[in-house]
Order: C-alpha cells, then structure tokens, then sequence
C-alpha cells in the first residue's frame, strides 16, 4: 500500500514536470516581445486590462499595452501590433497594424507600409492608404501629407481642399469652423467646405474667437470676420482680444515711444472710445477676463470701467479694478470697496488692503459668480458682507481663505470652521485643522474634522452626520469615505451608515465610485456597498483617467501569474482568484 502511494506521488511529480517542460517547449516557440510597452522582466512579462469607475473589468488583463482612453477609445498591443478598442472592450479595429491614430471626431489614421488611410468607428475603411501623414484637427477634420504638401479632409473621407499647402505648423486648429492654412510663406483661411476666404497673404494669422481673428502683414495688426473681410485695418500696432468680441487697439505716437490705446468693437470695427488711453486691462492679473461686456479703461495710472458701448460706468479715479463678475472690487490709497456693474458704490473704499497677490484673490472672492459674500477687512481683523453691502458677519476673524459653495473657511485663534453663504457660522471655529488644509478636508458638502484625536464629520448645514470614533477617515469623493478604527476598516455614506469591510492589507479611496483593496500585493476593487467588484488579482490599478484605470498581471515565462518563488520557478499557482 505504501509502494502504491509512494508511486502515485512520484507519478504527480513527473506529471507536473512532464506539464513545465510542455509548457515552456510550447511558449519558446514564441518570439520575445522587445518592445518596451510589454515590460518584459528578467522572470517573465505583464498584461494589461482596463477597469471603469464602477470597477466593473471591461477589458481582461490580455494586452501588451494599453493607452488611456481618449473620446471612448483607447489602442492596444500584443507584440508589435495595434488595434483600437472601444469603452466596452469591444475591439473596433483588430491588432494588425502598425502605426494607428486615436479616434479624432469619427475616423482613425491606420498605417500599412508607410501609407496612411482612414477608418471609421464602426471598423469601415473610409479611405485608401496613400497618405505619407495624417492628424486630427478639429471639428471633424484632419491634415493629410502627401509628397510633402498639406490637405484637409472631412469625417466623411472626402478632400474638401487639394494637398496643396506647405506645413500646418502650430495652427492645427479649426476655430469656429476656419483653418489657418500656410503656403509660401504666407497665411490665409479655408472654411469647413475648403473654401480659401482669404487670399494666401498675412504674415500672421490667429484664431478665431467671437467670429473675428487677428491678422497682420508688415507688422501691421487687424481683424477679420468669418468671410474674410477687414473689419478693423491692419494699421495698428497692437491688438489685445478682451471678451465678446471687444478688443483692444494699440498705436504708436509720432515719436514712436509711446504707445495709445483704444476699445474697438470687434465685430463691426467701431471705435467705442479716443485712442488715448495707456491701457484697457491692468490691475494685479492681466489676463482677468471679465465676465460681462465691460473693460478698464488706464489713464495716468487711474483706473476706470466702460461698457460695450463705449459709455464710461467707472470714472477714472480708482488705482486697481477687480471683476467679480457682476461686481467690482476698487483700489483707492491702499483701501478698497465694492461696486456694482453700473458704477454705485455698494462697500464704502474703507477696507484695509494687504498688497499681496493671494489677498487681491480672497477680495475677489476668486473672481466667480457662486461667491455670495464680500470680504471686508479692518485692523487685521476680516468679516463680510452680502452683495447688497449690508454686514452678514462680524468683523472678526484671523484669517479667510478657499471659498466654497458660496461660503468661505474662517479662523480665529488658529481655530477653523466655515461660513455659509448668507454669512451663518454654520460649522463652529473649533477645528485644529490649519485653514489652508480646509478645503481638502471638504467634499461634496460634508467636512471631515478631528477632535480629540477622533475623526467625524458634520455638514454645511452644522448636522454632525459622523460622531468623532475613528482613528482615521478620508473626505467623501464620489459619495463615500473610508474610515478605520484599530486594524478594521469601514466604508461610510453620506448619511454616516457604516459597512465594517473584509481584513485587507491596505484599502485605498480613488477617483471613482470604488475603492482599491489589497492582500499579500495584489489588488482588486471594493464597491461603495462593501462588495468585491473585482477579484483581488492584480499586480497593479492605475490612477483612474477619463474614467477608465488600467489594471495589470505579472506572469512568468511559463505563462503562470506570478504570486511567489514557485510561480517564478514556473510550478503551477493553484491560487483560486
């Protein structure tokens, strides 16, 4: 009876064996993959999958190398060959080429023996491969190259320009449906039918924006319209776009030195104030853009508004002017107030002002509509007011900063809480967090503090919806927190249910509406309802991007997932996943 089992344990042993010599008889008949996407290891090479923010596996750890996606679609490799699949996996192009352009609006750039041609997202060929260079533009069109010049085509394959011009340069853009277009060291335009509105004649051609672009030939600037024509002549020095379509025209004096400026209608070229001026935008950030149709107007270092019809709203006394989108903060003699769009003071200039760059971000609440308060500032003290001037908080505070839903973190005496939107101190300044860590304490309306060494957390409203228990807790990105207590972990809602999780290793809260989750250093996907996802197989879950994570598998030469020190040896892993 012994001889019998000794027997049968030698007979498995040889058949293990008899499988390892097979199995790597069968692989070494394989040419290695050399190309570095396949990260081949000293013991053997990885696959890679795709996992969305569900943490639902879309694409099996089976490709050499994936790219992320782009528009829904990303490529893939196995060896030296590439193909397209789609945000379900579903392989649109099958891996037998050797060069491929990601999607642009409906077509992809394939290459087969050095030519390029175009299929759609169905897997249709659209075109021939006769093309030497392809790329996206925009709005449904793409360069092609062939024997050294340039053409455009559109989604549906067609040529609507002969390859006639030279390189594209940095101007691969359509804008608003017109191409810039370079031939013989010129610029012109085409629209989205091909069609050159413009002769080939400019030294410079920008983009559209607002249906009007600068031009300039001999270092003379000007705007066009959509159909080519001059709207402003090219005899200015200097143009700056505003926003809608209002702009800014510069012109050097006689003497060359000096340089005046004007606003200009963009679209009609209508001179909507004397180009006398020595600036239209100034102030701490240059490149403010304000939300309504009104500039600053510079003139002997004072400051003022005017509208879109050119009517002054401001005068020019102020020293800085800030938009707040239907509001204005103003400097005056190191103080600063409120106005509003039609010029009336709504704060007294009585506020006292830190020249410091985050200070002119604070007055103006971050130069955004959801901003309810106005920041005032008195002794090094700071409080706030509505947008109707009337005082909504007491002027009080140590520090303000990273307004958020309307409201705005406040401290006082190095103790940190949060303000409303209509000025209620709605989460009380008891927290030991440092106020520039705030806001990464809050998310999706829930603030996640410490207190006496336990993590809770409470709402904008000032409900505690989580007592403070746990030794840790992260903030609730995509609706849910993971806290721990001792060794265990928890995932939590927004209404603060807790669900005690499994024993993992390590549990990471990600950019998705999932958790990552680890044992002895593989990962798999924990769901916001405390459910595995997805085994816990991977060797690797990338950073979630465009709502898609790449996952991979390490496997020896033999082809067994790699595990341990026998998975290496190549003896097979009978780990169940």
């Amino acid at each position: 009876m012994k001889r019998i089992k000794i027997s049968l344990v030698v007979f498995a042993i040889l058949c293990c064996l008899a499988f390892v010599i097979i199995r790597n008889i069968k692989i070494s008949t394989t040419t290695p993959i050399k190309d570095t996407a396949s990260q081949i290891r000293k013991y053997g090479y990885s696959k890679y999958g795709v996992i969305n923010e569900d943490g639902k596996e879309i694409v099996p750890p089976v490709y050499d190398y994936i790219s992320d996606f782009n528009n829904g679609y990303a490529y893939v490799q196995i060896n030296d060959k590439l193909g397209i699949i789609d945000s379900t996996g579903t392989i649109i192009l099958p891996l037998k080429y050797s060069s491929i352009s990601i999607f642009g609006k409906n077509l992809a750039g394939v290459e087969v023996n050095g030519k390029w041609g175009f299929f759609d997202k169905k897997g249709n060929k659209i075109t021939d491969f006769k093309y030497d260079d392809v790329n996206y533009i925009e709005e449904g069109f793409y360069n092609v190259k062939l024997d050294s010049k340039w053409g455009v085509i559109n989604d549906a394959g067609n040529e609507i320009t002969p390859i006639k011009y030279d390189m594209y340069d940095n101007y691969n853009n359509f804008n608003e449906g017109i191409l810039a277009v370079y031939l013989n060291g010129k610029w012109g335009y085409i629209n989205s039918k091909g069609k050159e509105i413009t002769s080939i004649k400019y030294d410079y051609a920008g983009k559209f924006e607002n249906g009007i672009a600068q031009v300039s030939i001999h270092y003379k600037e000007g705007l066009i319209d959509k159909n080519g024509k001059e709207i402003v002549p090219l005899i200015y020095d200097e143009i700056i776009p505003l926003n809608h379509g209002l702009v800014d025209v510069g012109k050097y004096g006689e003497d060359g030195n000096y340089m005046n400026h004007a606003l200009v209608d963009g679209k009609t070229g209508k001179m909507l104030t004397p180009l006398e001026y020595d600036f239209l935008y100034y102030g701490h950030n240059s490149d403010l853009v304000f939300s309504n149709k009104v500039s600053r107007l510079i003139k002997d270092n004072k400051v003022g508004l005017v509208d879109e019809n050119g009517k002054l709203i401001a005068p020019l006394i102020y020293d800085a002017i800030d938009s707040m989108g239907d509001m204005y903060a103003v400097y005056k003699n190191n103080k600063y107030g409120f106005i509003d769009g039609r010029g009336k003071i709504i704060v007294p200039i009585q506020n006292d002002f830190i020249d410091e760059d985050e200070f002119y971000d604070e007055i103006s609440g971050m130069n955004t509509y959801l901003n309810s308060l106005l920041l005032l500032s008195r002794n090094h003290k700071y409080g706030f007011a509505n947008r109707k001037g009337n005082l909504v908080t007491p002027i009080k505070y140590d520090s303000v900063e990273h307004r958020y839903l309307g409201g705005a973190f406040v401290s006082i005496n190095k103790k940190c809480g949060y303000v409303n939107e209509k000025g209620k101190e709605v989460i009380p300044a008891r927290f030991d967090i440092p106020i520039s860590k705030m806001s990464d304490y809050f998310d999706e309306g829930l603030f996640v503090y410490k207190e006496n060494n336990k993590w809770g957390a409470i709402d904008t409203t000032g409900v505690n919806i989580i007592e403070p228990k746990y030794d840790s807790m992260t903030s609730f990105t995509w609706v849910f927190s993971i806290a721990t207590i001792g060794r265990d972990s928890y995932i939590i809602d927004k209404k603060g249910k807790a669900s005690k999780t499994l024993k993992y290793d390590k549990i990471i809260h990600c950019r998705a509406r999932i958790a990552l989750v680890s044992i002895n250093g593989k990962w798999g996907v924990l769901s916001k309802n405390n459910k595995l996802t997805t085994p816990i197989k991977y060797d690797e879950i990338e950073e979630f991007r465009n709502g898609f994570a790449i996952t991979e598998m390490k496997f020896n030469k033999y082809g067994f997932p790699i595990t341990n020190f026998w998975a290496l040896a190549g003896v097979p892993n009978f780990r169940r996943y």
